[in-house]
């Protein structure tokens, strides 16, 4: 009896031993605090003097371009420059950073962008562009703009996806996929505001803006469905039928004072062609942006329409672009 309370007892002293280690382990790791900043916001950390000079107006003209599609310019980014010197406490907690400096310690490369996740908080992306002089630098900041400009603003979106999609409807996710198969991650203030069997139309309407979203599936005919002509008389169509402008007769067309851009690429595995440009209402004054995805179903061997469009006026809609093209990037195909 003696014998096995003893090993009770030692069994008991591991047991607790172990929960200790596995606490204190705990303890030990770096608990990370979330993020900070604003979507569309780039933190750059530059000297002040390179900056002010031709090396900053360089990186301001490359990375901050103006984004096509929009009816008047706004830049990819709303930059905010702070001083090595100056960089810590609450900045370093940014989202977005892109370190710039000069270092003569380069091993075998002249200029060098470095990319880290998650240093200093949670869901950050940090990159890092150094060179060993100002000329290297300028050739760096050339070769690498396109790369750090589509970095950050496929991390916005990769966040922003993950937030829709917790708070996704379930009213409105329930009927696409019973009649499109497919969710995307809209968020309780869309509602549908017309459907029938083979469109729906999604808006969501506030005091500074009017977000739309209309959806269709139309079949594959060929790969020649796949090009700019044949999508904007596509758009058109659907849109003269499903939506109406304010005046009696009136209707959503593509403005082709300004021609649209097209681009392709895949949303999952699926093959998507994308138009942005810019809209206006056939017998009224009203226009905006507007994208346009056109999405191979491989599984079901057809394809999904999907228009994005807005109307704000007063106000600037690069995030409101930004916004639509994250819950479009979210759809899930049943």
């Amino acid at each position: 009896m003696a014998r096995s309370h003893i090993q009770f007892f030692r069994a008991k002293f591991h047991l607790i031993l172990f929960s200790l280690f596995i606490i204190s382990s705990c303890n030990n790791q770096e608990i990370k605090p979330s993020s900070a900043g604003k979507s569309g916001e780039l933190l750059v950390v530059i000297d002040t003097s390179l900056w002010n000079g031709e090396l900053g107006e360089l990186l301001r003209d490359s990375v901050a371009t103006s984004i096509a599609g929009l009816p008047q310019q706004e830049p990819a980014f709303r930059l905010i420059s702070i001083n090595e010197s100056e960089f810590k406490n609450i900045l370093k907690l940014h989202r977005n950073i892109l370190r710039v400096a000069i270092e003569d310690s380069l091993k075998d490369r002249n200029y060098l962008l470095g990319e880290k996740r998650n240093v200093w908080a949670k869901n950050q992306l940090v990159l890092s562009l150094t060179a060993t002089d100002n000329t290297w630098l300028e050739a760096g900041i050339l070769t690498f703009s396109k790369t750090i400009k589509d970095k950050f603003i496929q991390e916005d979106r990769s966040r922003m996806i993950s937030g829709y999609s917790k708070l996704a409807s379930a009213s409105i996710n329930t009927e696409l996929e019973n009649s499109f198969f497919l969710n995307i991650p809209v968020t309780n203030d869309f509602f549908i505001a017309s459907k029938n069997e083979s469109y729906v139309w999604i808006r969501r309407e506030t005091e500074h803006v009017s977000l739309g979203i209309q959806i269709c599936r139309i079949p594959f005919v060929g790969d020649s469905m796949f090009t700019l002509n044949r999508m904007i008389g596509l758009r058109d169509s659907i849109s003269q039928l499903y939506i109406p402008g304010p005046s009696d007769g009136s209707y959503m067309v593509t403005e082709l004072k300004y021609p649209p851009v097209s681009a392709s690429y895949s949303i999952g595995e699926n093959y998507t062609f994308e138009l942005k440009g810019l809209w206006k209402t056939n017998g009224d004054f009203m226009g905006g942006p507007f994208t346009s995805y056109l999405i191979h179903d491989q599984k079901r061997s057809d394809l999904i329409m999907i228009d994005t469009f807005i109307f704000s006026p007063k106000f600037d809609k690069r995030d409101y672009v930004r916004q639509l093209d994250a819950i479009i990037h979210g759809i899930e195909l049943m």
